[in-house]
């Protein structure tokens, strides 16, 4: 259990859910229950899957063979093509460097939006809070106390 994680989300509230009027049983309840939207990384296999429909494997090989395109677009596809062969890699959309990536590719054409929209759907998953933290998925009443301020 990160208790410094804890404290800070039982003090700051950033999500406004109250925790100062919850008794410590209701804030356990609070950070299991599963109600958070969150991006995981998306595995090789699918990531190849996803590459597979629509022709976007091909889409995106195009312009990374492309010398008429800047330098930036065919590095960024030619990064997305290997990471779709590379076996044992994944894709985190939380990293803003894959999100930059990825925004590039759709704003050039090379790929459209609903295409993202399939990838960012593939990588969402609902989550408690206290998964979203990293906090684990068991709590004691003391631990509370704890990290209350």
């Amino acid at each position: 259990m990160n208790m410094t994680v804890l404290k800070d989300e039982l003090l700051n509230d950033p999500l406004g859910r109250g925790y100062s009027s919850m008794s410590d049983l209701e804030v356990i309840q609070s950070l299991l229950e599963v109600n958070r939207s969150v991006l995981t990384s998306i595995l090789s296999d699918d990531l190849l899957a996803w590459a597979g429909m629509n022709g976007r494997f091909v889409k995106i090989t195009r312009i990374a063979e492309d010398e008429t395109k800047s330098d930036e677009l065919r590095s960024v596809a030619w990064a997305a093509r290997t990471m779709v062969e590379r076996d044992g890699t994944d894709l985190d959309l939380n990293l803003h460097d894959r999100e930059a990536m990825l925004d590039l590719l759709v704003s050039e054409g090379v790929i459209d939006s609903s295409d993202k929209d399939d990838l960012v759907s593939l990588a969402s998953k609902q989550a408690s809070r206290a998964e979203e933290l990293g906090l684990g998925f068991r709590f004691q009443q003391d631990e509370i106390q704890k990290a209350r301020p």
